[in-house]
């Protein structure tokens, strides 16, 4: 298609231009569109619905849809609008996610951050066809590519998203059949992913049921019932049953004895911790051989070594673990951190296969998640982020680990942790007086072999639904390949010509553009730009005259840069954070925050 190249594309482009019919022309975003505007931002939002929505980032999905999720409302002060078929483009974001782009499909008033662009596609081309060709692209990786990589994100800027993005553009009526097509295979592929996330949902759930079952002694027979025939067995199950809910009858000594096991006999039954009825195990009743204990009962329980200046090295650095290495019966072993334990800190700190790991401190939900210690590392400790549960003889660590499971989901640990803002406390103490079912260590073990046989089951049809979903996304990507390489439907007879279209936009947009600073050589854009530089405000000025600190997000509405400036405000923050004149630091979200320097005289 060289002749129709009105423009050339970068190494990066992931098209070959050469293999794209001949109908097709090649432009720019800015060459279609003369319409492109940043939003606004705000620090003033709400959940309540007060005002008007405000389209955010996380509002676009990553396949050109919008997502409706936390919706965030602001107070009508502007007249800027974003309305149906136009789209919205992310310009900042990770630099995984920045390029995220979708066909704006609400109706009602909506208006949209500054990290957002909007594009006004002109009649004959399908904004939707631009939409998923921006997918393509994004999907590709080129969005990353073009992007400018700042502290914690990247962003694409007005004029690099209409200067030197290329952009292709098929005869009108192959536009409309591509953009038919693609919603009709996207769709199918979305009724595929729904039907996937259902089944993986019903997984989770029985996972979830068979460690609870496990702990409630529903998961397998008792040792007793095994040993019967199965008429005896129906027989006396029925009758004990009954005397034991009628109290017509005392259960013998010697039937009470025929359902226990070595290694839970030597405990008594203790009323007084059988659960709250809230949490309770058939509300209390534990299957006939099995006793109420608590956690310091059956094993040892203590925090891992505080991490402070002074561990930061020394002569026995040592591996460690912390709260970002325990999942759910999972440890993560990829990114381990190492500080000084000495030779006696490393024999109480050291973990040995069988050890159970829960989170100490973690969000409400995820407090007291439970991994075992399966000798991931050798030579490894950890962290007083964790609390380290070791079993003692006559208790299983993998039963341990299903009771602790099984309190995770059904609420247990957030029952008794304590919070300090969004973290929860789990707490040695709290977590040692816990209420612990504890079966005959031959039931136990028996339990354990049947719950893991189920999770086997439970993992490998989850591994099996993720493959699924790989290949749907792969599905999905070759379409927008075809699509964009003209190989995705047939050529239209008669149709027209892209060329012709874009001619047409050409002029209609000549005719209503008028310069908001026309000058005599032409240079609105440069005027504009300097009259908006000398109105700003340096950096340093900004934070200073702030009565806290202030996210780069605030400070550049403080400075009054403008959003198509935003790479000038990045490299002057840098300077300016080189230089010493500006700090940064982060809060207890994790998120950043500026604040000037202040030297003294």
């Amino acid at each position: 298609m060289t002749k129709n190249r009105l423009y050339t594309p970068d190494s990066d482009y992931p098209i070959n231009i050469d293999s794209v019919p001949e109908s097709w022309i090649l432009t720019s975003v800015g060459d279609l569109t003369g319409e492109v505007r940043r939003g606004f931002y705000t620090a003033r939002h709400n959940d309540e619905g007060i005002g008007i929505p405000h389209l955010r980032p996380m509002n676009i999905g990553t396949d050109a849809q919008i997502v409706l999720k936390d919706i965030k409302y602001v107070e009508d002060k502007t007249d800027l609008r974003v309305r149906p078929g136009e789209i919205v483009f992310n310009n900042t974001n990770s630099a995984e996610l920045v390029g995220k782009a979708a066909i704006f499909d609400q109706d009602g008033e909506w208006t949209f951050s500054n990290h957002i662009t909007r594009l006004r596609i002109p009649e004959p081309f399908s904004a939707t066809f631009i939409a998923y060709q921006f997918l393509f692209l994004w999907r590709e990786g080129y969005f990353r590519r073009k992007s400018t990589q700042h502290v914690s994100q990247a962003s694409i800027n007005s004029q690099t998203l209409t200067e030197t993005i290329p952009l292709l553009l098929a005869p009108k009526h192959e536009q409309q059949a591509i953009v038919s097509e693609l919603t009709r295979r996207f769709g199918r592929l979305q009724s595929v992913e729904k039907a996937v996330e259902s089944a993986r949902r019903r997984v989770r759930e029985y996972e979830r049921f068979v460690v609870q079952a496990a702990i409630e002694g529903t998961l397998i027979s008792t040792k007793a019932e095994l040993e019967r025939t199965e008429i005896e067995m129906l027989e006396d199950v029925v009758d004990l049953s009954t005397r034991r809910q009628l109290g017509s009858e005392p259960v013998s000594d010697q039937e009470e004895n025929a359902h226990n096991d070595l290694g839970a006999g030597s405990l008594a039954a203790d009323e007084s911790i059988s659960p709250r009825s809230k949490f309770a195990i058939n509300d209390g009743q534990l299957p006939l051989g099995w006793v109420w204990a608590r956690v310091s009962d059956v094993g040892s329980v203590i925090a891992g070594r505080q991490r402070s200046p002074e561990h930061h090295s020394g002569k026995h650095m040592r591996p460690y673990l912390r709260v970002a290495n325990v999942f759910e019966d999972r440890i993560d072993v990829s990114d381990v951190l190492e500080m000084n334990f000495t030779p006696s800190e490393f024999e109480i700190y050291r973990l040995q296969h069988g050890d159970i790991l829960l989170n100490e401190g973690q969000s409400p939900e995820l407090v007291g998640r439970p991994a075992m210690f399966r000798d991931e590392l050798n030579d490894v400790c950890f962290q007083n982020t964790l609390i380290r549960f070791r079993a003692y003889p006559g208790t299983s660590p993998g039963f341990a680990l299903l009771v602790f499971r099984a309190y995770l989901h059904n609420g247990r640990f957030r029952s008794i942790a304590k919070w300090t803002t969004n973290i929860a406390h789990l707490g040695v103490k709290r977590f040692s007086q816990l209420e612990f079912p504890l079966p005959p260590l031959v039931e136990q073990e028996r339990i354990v072999t049947e719950a893991a046989r189920r999770q086997e089951i439970a993992e490998s049809l989850s591994i099996n639904l993720s493959n699924i979903l790989t290949q749907v996304d792969a599905v999905r990507h070759a379409a927008l390949t075809l699509a964009f390489t003209g190989k995705l439907v047939s050529p239209i007879s008669d149709d027209l010509s892209a060329g012709i279209m874009l001619d047409q936009v050409r002029m209609a947009r000549a005719q209503q553009i008028k310069p908001r600073f026309p000058t005599s050589d032409g240079s609105t854009m440069v005027r504009a730009t300097l009259q908006r530089r000398k109105a700003r405000t340096a950096l340093t000025q900004a934070l200073a005259e702030a009565d806290q600190s202030l996210s780069p997000e605030e400070l550049l509405a403080a400075s009054g840069i403008g959003e198509d400036l935003i790479d000038e405000f990045f490299a002057e923050l840098k300077a300016e954070r080189l230089a010493g004149k500006i700090k940064q630091t982060r809060d207890a979200q994790g998120q950043i925050r500026l604040s000037a320097v202040e030297f003294a005289s």
